[in-house]
């Protein structure tokens, strides 16, 4: 497992809210990874695992750890000059809510690693403004827990996922608002099983990523599932690199009049709508979390 003929070291963790073995699987058939999970214990004694690992005898190192667990050992990863990062939480650099504003991009540039993927094209943008050598590869869903059922969908708008989060408050209150304004029911699931199914039942999947700068992997698992996405703009490019076309793929908006207006214009004309969701369901494929690993493979 710790073969130094190996090219690439993937280490990431064995307790990740979203896994993402699709992911890991391209790593190795793309770019021939050797993947170790740590635990917790092991996270927390990083200068220790890597010592372990040999992790200096790899050409390359991909870090995929929390930020949260990781962002104290800058001394020791700054000692790696092959490292390379995966980081899907960058955004809350930007966020003065967030208790990480500024951090991640004080950390990398202590740790002066040789990229840093992120997960959205802004978020990439304000890191180079900061002498972070930021890519993007956008999030994905995994085609194992998502996917079209032949369910009535039941539900004209809906959510699904945490409401209330103080760095997320922006959203919380669109979608409060939505709820009101546009009859979005709120939604919460409690496994994969039962969050595939009732994306199924959704027609329309209100999005309220305001203030992130970048789409959250919801969209594209609500889109995976065949709902159609209606979802706040982004805008500074996010949405072309993401080949989100509003009207084409999706429903985009600024506001709630305008998201209700383009609701009703949908709703009245059946044809539209069906072309809609299915160049909804062609632009996702590009999204699966397998597309997503080969897109990192190929940054590496």
């Amino acid at each position: 497992m710790t073969s130094s003929r190996s090219d690439l070291l993937v280490l990431t963790h064995d307790y990740r809210s979203i896994p993402i073995p699709e992911a890991l699987e391209a790593l190795r058939d793309h770019a021939g990874a050797t993947i170790v999970a740590l635990n917790r214990r092991q996270v927390g004694w990083l200068p220790w695992s890597l010592r372990r690992l040999r992790a200096h005898r790899y050409r390359k190192v991909l870090l995929d750890l929390p930020f949260k667990h990781v962002h104290g050992a800058g001394s020791c990863l700054s000692k790696l000059n092959n490292l390379h990062i995966y980081e899907e939480d960058a955004c809350q650099d930007g966020l003065p809510r967030s208790k990480w504003y500024g951090r991640f991009a004080d950390f990398y540039r202590q740790v002066a690693p040789r990229q840093v993927i992120v997960t959205g094209h802004i978020t990439a943008q304000r890191l180079q403004q900061k002498d972070v050598p930021a890519v993007f590869v956008p999030k994905g869903y995994a085609a194992r827990n998502t996917g079209l059922l032949d369910l009535e969908r039941d539900v004209e708008v809906g959510f699904i996922g945490r409401v209330r989060s103080e760095v997320y408050r922006e959203r919380a209150e669109l979608l409060e608002a939505a709820e009101t304004s546009l009859g979005c029911r709120l939604l919460r699931t409690e496994n994969d099983d039962e969050y595939r199914r009732t994306l199924n039942r959704i027609r329309f999947f209100f999005s309220a990523d305001k203030g992130l700068g970048e789409y959250m992997a919801k969209n594209f698992e609500a889109m995976a599932c065949g709902c159609i996405l209606v979802a706040y703009r982004q805008g500074e490019g996010e949405e072309h690199a993401l080949g989100l076309h509003d009207g084409g793929n999706c429903l985009l908006y600024e506001s709630l009049d305008e998201a209700a207006d383009k609701l009703e214009r949908i709703r009245q004309d059946p044809a539209a709508l069906s072309t809609l969701q299915a160049r909804s369901l062609a632009l996702i494929k590009q999204f699966s979390h397998y597309e997503m690993g080969k897109r990192i493979a190929a940054h590496l």
